[in-house]
């Protein structure tokens, strides 16, 4: 027969065990479905969560995909979906290939199929081992930069109190709970999200539209040369202070031409391949800067996403802002302004070099070239056609 001492420290045990249980039950099930209650009430709460797995399982899943380059303002149009509270926002994944430790993983076109399958299908069973070194590298921050992402990591912190240990991960989710808990996640929003500027050519994103039954929309987000690469040399300028011109900056023509080169080439590819050409939207920077609420309408009837408040309460605060915060990674911002920040940042000769080596791209999409000084400096001569959204 059990001592008494003994008898309350098993119920003791019993009682901390189901607990964690309760509380991993509570991150895992209720913590990830959008509009499910939190409150551990179970029948009614478990019941709303099946019924959504089954409704996904009933129609293909939407999965939409940012493809950009770098300083082509993507970190802002991706959180025009990280707000949605039925999305499932996941930035930069492929930055976790290129920066995996001892370069263990490649950057092949292959292994990047592999990856973007994985996380737009949420299926992460594969990737294992990637995603763990992707949450948790204190240089790149991605749980940050996803509210759905962030909110389970949080949840993780509380339950091990990690913050307690020294060594901090940023995001504690157990290595072989990390499929699960972002595969459950995932499957509980109705669309997922992908942005990335790290994605060379378009056309690997063919295997993953005809492989996987995927709903999948490609949002191609380009923006003026000109603008592009004065912010690239912004970012390059970061630590030093009150920098607001680049005219001694030498301009690397080759990294402006493989730019052009780039965004004409994929272009074709788009327009060459009816297996991407019916899921493709282009879409101009500058039009979602000058009016962030009409392109913002106009681009979720693009990819037949619902719009919803949050989203549009975050867009009232964040393109009307006075906010001084120059940070180059920062999405607040006053909008009309963000498109003309580059015609005084560069002297007219670079702004000639840049024009001259995109010329045909520039001409396509629909940005004016300057032919003086005197017209880069006055702000009333207008550089943008009409509105280039569309669908090739």
């Amino acid at each position: 027969m059990l001592s008494l001492r003994r008898t309350k420290q098993l119920l003791l045990l019993l009682l901390v065990s189901g607990t964690f249980a309760l509380l991993y039950y509570n991150i895992v099930v209720f913590h990830l479905s959008p509009g499910v209650s939190t409150r551990l009430s179970p029948h009614r709460d478990l019941n709303s969560f099946s019924y959504q797995q089954t409704s996904a399982r009933n129609s293909p899943r939407t999965a939409i995909l940012i493809f950009t380059q770098m300083r082509s303002g993507s970190s802002f149009l991706g959180e025009l979906f990280n707000q949605h509270p039925d999305v499932f926002y996941v930035y930069e994944p492929l930055w976790a290939l290129k920066n995996y430790p001892n370069k263990t993983h490649n950057v092949s076109d292959a292994e990047q199929i592999r990856l973007l399958q994985g996380v737009l299908t949420c299926d992460f069973k594969n990737l294992v081992d990637v995603m763990p070194f992707y949450l948790n590298n204190k240089t790149f921050g991605a749980p940050t930069k996803s509210r759905v992402i962030l909110k389970l990591c949080r949840s993780f912190k509380k339950l091990t109190r990690n913050d307690l240990i020294p060594g901090l991960m940023r995001c504690p989710i157990p290595k072989e709970l990390v499929a699960e808990v972002l595969g459950r996640a995932c499957s509980a929003r109705r669309f997922t999200v992908v942005k990335t500027i790290r994605l060379a050519n378009i056309s690997v994103l063919q295997a993953i539209a005809r492989e996987t039954g995927l709903d999948l929309r490609i949002l191609h987000l380009v923006r003026d040369p000109r603008a592009t690469i004065a912010s690239r040399l912004a970012l390059r300028h970061h630590r030093k202070d009150n920098v607001t011109t680049f005219f001694d900056d030498g301009i690397d023509d080759s990294e402006v031409g493989g730019l052009c080169e780039s965004i004409m080439w994929n272009l074709k590819n788009v327009t060459t391949s009816s297996c991407l050409r019916e899921r493709y939207t282009l879409l101009r920077f500058e039009d979602l800067a000058a009016a962030p609420v009409e392109q913002m309408r106009r681009l979720y009837k693009s990819v037949d996403v619902p719009l919803h408040k949050a989203v549009y309460r975050w867009v009232r605060v964040n393109t009307n802002t006075s906010d001084s915060n120059r940070a180059p990674f920062s999405t607040r911002r006053r909008s009309k302004e963000r498109t003309g920040g580059w015609r005084s940042a560069l002297s007219f000769a670079q702004v000639e070099m840049i024009q001259k080596k995109c010329r045909q791209t520039m001409a396509l999409l629909g940005y004016r070239l300057l032919r003086s000084s005197k017209e880069l400096v006055d702000t009333s001569v207008d550089l943008y056609s009409s509105s280039v959204m569309m669908q090739i």
